[in-house]
């Protein structure tokens, strides 16, 4: 089985630290790095991308004895991935057609590969009838789906997707998981988020980074386990103390507390947003 697994992984600019001590091994599967604008999760996908070095810490593909290091490995490491960046750069003047190619010579894939696959994914991101037209004038949200056609081709073993659905419509961004779930067998899919719905009930495992450090780890039925009996709905009138974390949800005040914080107060079923919202309380 394929393992990524980062070791006590920092990463300092000057004077701020935007990682600190990450530890976790990513397995086949999709894993959903959850976290707010700032978190470090950008950071952390340039880290395993090798486009950026960590401060300290190391990561390994495979462990050290059936891979390494994965700045040692090198391209022996990175024919394995493909990266979705949250800025995926992109020549306007190419067709799709021509971008695929360009992403396909880069993978070591030969034309005939690259139009096979190429078509299937523009034929299942809704592109195959503008796939001659210039990216120049393709819409934000279409360019995010060539975007994402290029990041599958060559059926890489590891997918890092940073805000892979930024620009999609509600129907494309279904469309996205379902396809991420029928790839996410025999793959390490690690999909950097700050939009809980976006990974709801399609993840195995879930990263919460909070201010660069990872405050916890789980499947979602376990860190939504950790909530329960503590989350509480509140009316907006209703009076609790300053000091209790909380959340506005659909015109109420969703409340951390092991105890009712007041008698309005109606305990709520916990999920992943609330798990989500309690970890970037600090709480």
């Amino acid at each position: 089985m394929n393992t990524l697994t980062l070791h006590q992984i920092s990463r300092q600019f000057g004077k701020k630290t935007a990682l600190q001590d990450v530890s976790c091994t990513l397995t086949p599967g999709i894993t959903a790095l959850l976290g707010a604008n700032g978190a470090g999760k950008s950071t952390l996908i340039h880290i395993l991308s090798t486009l950026l070095p960590e401060s300290q810490g190391t990561v390994e593909w495979n462990g050290p004895d059936a891979g390494g290091e994965i700045r040692r490995l090198g391209n022996a490491y990175l024919r394995h991935l493909s990266v979705l960046f949250q800025s995926q750069p992109m020549f306007r003047s190419y067709t799709a057609e021509e971008y695929l190619t360009f992403c396909g010579s880069l993978r070591g894939l030969d034309r005939r590969q690259v139009v096979e696959q190429g078509q299937a994914l523009l034929q299942q991101f809704g592109l195959l009838d503008v796939y001659r037209k210039k990216i120049g004038a393709y819409s934000g949200g279409m360019r995010q789906r060539l975007a994402l056609c290029g990041a599958f081709l060559g059926d890489p073993d590891i997918l890092l997707l940073d805000e892979p659905s930024a620009g999609l419509d509600i129907y494309e961004r279904e469309e996205l998981k379902n396809y991420l779930c029928s790839l996410k067998k025999d793959r390490i899919i690690l999909i950097s988020t700050h939009i809980v719905p976006d990974i709801e009930n399609i993840t195995d495992r879930v990263l919460l980074l909070h201010e660069g450090r990872l405050q916890a780890e789980g499947t979602q039925a376990e860190l939504i386990a950790r909530l329960e009996g503590t989350v509480w709905e509140l009316q907006a009138e209703a009076a609790v103390p300053e000091s209790l974390p909380l959340y506005h949800s659909n015109g109420k005040r969703i409340c951390f507390s092991p105890a009712a914080p007041c008698p309005q107060a109606v305990r709520k079923t916990p999920d992943l947003t609330d798990v989500y919202f309690q970890c970037i309380t600090g709480r």
